[in-house]
This record gives C-alpha cells, structure tokens and sequence, in this order.
C-alpha cells in the first residue's frame, strides 16, 4: 500500500511546485513590468533636464577655449562640414569649385569665363527676396552738405530717389514719386507706405500700446547683426562727397561691419550679449544675397534659440548717376548719421503673415530715439517686399547713414541705436 502511495505521489506534483512555477512566472512579469515604467520614467525625466539645459554658457566656454571654434562658429556657415571648408578654401584660391567640372575649364578660359559668369547667371538670375523701394528724402533739418557751401534744409533732389543699399534686383518699369504729404506721421513716429495696407494713427496707437511678441527667457545672445551687403562704405571725409570715388569696400575697418561691430561693442558695455556675424552674402554680386543671408540668419537662429533681435544693418544709397545721399542731423552738438528702419510685409506675395511685429518694434524704436534726439530718424519705410523680415518677429533692416555720410557720422548714430535695442530688451517685455 504505501509502495502504490509512492507511485502515485511520483505521478502527481505537489500543489506547491505548481505553485512555486506560477509564482515565479508573476514575479519575472511583475519585474518586467516594473522596470518598462521605471525606463520609461527615467527616460522622461533625463529628457527633460537635457531639454531645459542651458546650452548658452557651454557655447560660450568651449568658444573661448578654443578660438578656431569661436570663429567657425560665428561664420554664419555653421553647418558646414570640413571638405566643403576645404572646397571653398581651393574656390577661392585656384577660382573653381571642384563640385561643379564646369568652373575649371572657366577658370582657364576667359571666354568661358566670361559667358558663364555674365550670360549664365543672368539666365539663372536667382529670385531674390527684396525689390527697389524708393529712398525718403531726409527729413527736416538734415543738412544736405554745408561743408560744400549748401543751404541747410535744401532739398535739391526733390522727391524720393531711388535706393540701392538693400536692393538685389531693379525693376526698370517701376517709377515712383513720392512727396511730404506721402508721410504718416503720429507724434514722433512717421511712416512711409509703399503697401496696400492700412497704415493710419489707429493702427499705430494700437501697436505702439501693445507689448512686443519677444520671449527673453533663455540665456545667450539676445542681438544678432549681420549684413546682407557687407562691403557697404562710407566717405572718409567730407571733403570725397563730390568726388567719384567707389562707394563699397571689403576692408572691415571702412564699411558697414565696422558700424556693425561699433553697435555691438556699445550692446556689450549695456550688458547685452550679441552675435555679429561678419559673413559676406553680396559676393561675388549683390544678385542673390538676401537667399545667402536668409541661409545664414536660419543657421544661426537654430543654434542661438535665445536670439530675438535679427537686425541687418545697411548704410544708404542712391543710383551712381545721381548726387551722393547725406542724411546728418545736429544730434548732442554734433553731427550724426540720420537712422531708417525698414520694415518688410511680402505683400508682393512672400509669406509673412506677423510683419505687424516687425512694424511694432520700429515704431517703439523710432519714438524712443526721435523723442531723446529729435531729428536722428528718417520716416520707417513699410516696403511690399519682405527682406527676410518672417524669420523672426524682432526682425529689421537698419540704413545707418548713406553714401554721402561720413564714416565718423555713421560710428557717432551707434550709440543712439544701442540705446534703441536696449530700450526695447529691458522695457517692452
């Protein structure tokens, strides 16, 4: 009997081993389970300190670490790989791309050379984001040049002249003539409207009142300047106003990137950190660079998140036939180059749907300088075309001066602007 009891107990497992099987199936499930929502909630939390990392500072050590760093960094070429930065050192050594077979044999062909760079290009005129605007005349209390023995206010050109400083492509059959009675003015904010938009004191009280669209949360630079035309130049002295001399130079110390770097330096001493970008978008030709500076501005927007004032900064111009553009006013005792804000709405049918921002911000900048140095802005200029302007709500061209200022005038307006921008960051959040 108890041999059969033995028989049957081999045959049959004790509850305790099914038991024992079951419980350890749970427990490895239970385990499983616990460490899927245990991942998953480690994950989370460590992608969220990665997300909320200010990355500003490491930049900005790593940078001054290693100066090389710092100066690819700031090329506005940022993406860029090392073979394309060797690509473009042959490029502008030999004067061929080894990307494109074509430009060798131009390179040692003067006649191929000359068709492709001249009847090529403009077969394959790249569509730029601006168009001529007319350049206001200044406003009251300019002085045209009394150092040539000119009357103050005289306004001898008549009318609004055509510009060239932030023009890529002219239209031959667009003429325009635009007169005082043309200006909207309210208080100390006045406007010029190429558009077909409404521009009346209305809208003006409105966007004057309202708080800019700017989020200053993040740390690194607030201010990015940069030039479109960066060989942009001035008169040394005022005594070159009546001679033809060339009116653009690449030397940094006489062009526009020395009026670029003089802003930043006065930005700095404010305690506002800026990037200035020295990257050359009009070479070889002005054809084209406001799609190589709208590349570079995108670049540097998406490795600065913190960058919230996008400001290309322009002198003035008028066509090489015609007399050079002074526009100074008496500002502190002395002479100061008169400051243009132009804001772009691609009314001519380049998507920017916020150009109300862009206008918002000139016109606080504008009232903030006409009321503590009355006479040192030009009208705003509200063009159809957009200049890159829907890249940022804090976007702006700034024309410091023009073809006929001096350099000294355009370097002594730096200030006056800095002090614009560091109106803007400090008191309209």
């Amino acid at each position: 009997m108890s041999r059969r009891r033995k028989l049957q107990k081999k045959r049959n497992p004790p509850i305790y081993n099914i038991l024992m099987v079951l419980i350890i199936l749970l427990a490895g499930y239970c385990a499983i389970t616990i460490g899927r929502i245990a991942g998953n909630f480690l994950y989370d939390y460590d992608s969220d300190i990665v997300i909320n990392i200010e990355t500003g500072p490491l930049k900005k050590i790593i940078n001054n670490s290693l100066p090389i760093i710092d100066i690819v960094y700031n090329s506005g070429r940022i993406s860029v790989s090392l073979t394309s930065e060797i690509n473009a050192l042959i490029k502008q050594i030999f004067g061929f791309d080894i990307n494109k077979p074509e430009t060798i044999l131009n390179a040692q062909t003067s006649m191929l050379y000359s068709y492709y760079t001249e009847k090529r290009d403009k077969d394959k005129l790249i569509y730029d984001d601006s168009k001529p605007h007319p350049s206001p005349e200044p406003t009251p209390g300019y002085t045209q040049d009394p150092e040539q023995g000119k009357d103050e206010n005289d306004n001898s050109q008549g009318g609004y002249i055509e510009r060239v400083s932030s023009i890529s492509i002219e239209d031959e059959n667009e003429e325009r003539e635009y007169t005082e009675d043309k200006i909207i003015a309210r208080g100390e904010i006045k406007v010029i409207n190429e558009t077909n938009y409404r521009i009346d004191d209305k809208l003006i009280d409105r966007l004057y009142n309202e708080k800019l669209n700017l989020d200053l949360g993040k740390n690194g630079p607030q201010v990015l300047i940069f030039h479109t035309h960066t060989n942009e130049s001035y008169l040394n002295d005022i005594s070159e106003y009546d001679k033809d001399i060339p009116n653009r130079t690449d030397d940094p110390r006489y062009n526009i990137l020395r009026v670029g770097e003089e802003i930043a330096i006065h930005l700095r001493r404010m305690g506002i950190e800026v990037l200035h970008n020295g990257t050359r978008h009009n070479t070889p030709s002005d054809d084209g660079c406001y799609v190589r500076s709208m590349d570079t501005v995108s670049t540097i927007l998406k490795s600065y998140p913190s960058i919230k004032l996008v400001l290309d900064i322009h002198r003035d111009g008028i066509d090489v036939e015609k007399p050079k553009l002074r526009v100074v006013s008496e500002v502190e005792g002395k002479k100061a180059a008169q400051v243009m804000f132009v804001v772009g709405t691609g009314e001519i049918g380049l998507s920017h749907p916020n150009w109300e921002e862009n206008f918002k911000m000139a016109i606080k900048m504008q009232n903030f300088l006409n009321s503590k140095y009355p006479g040192i802005t030009r009208p705003i200029y509200l063009s159809k075309y957009r200049y890159n302007h829907h890249l940022s709500p804090g976007a702006l061209i700034i024309e410091v001066g023009a073809d006929g200022n001096t350099l000294e005038e355009a370097l002594r307006s730096t200030r006056y602007i800095a002090e614009a921008i560091s109106y803007i960051l400090n008191n309209q959040q």
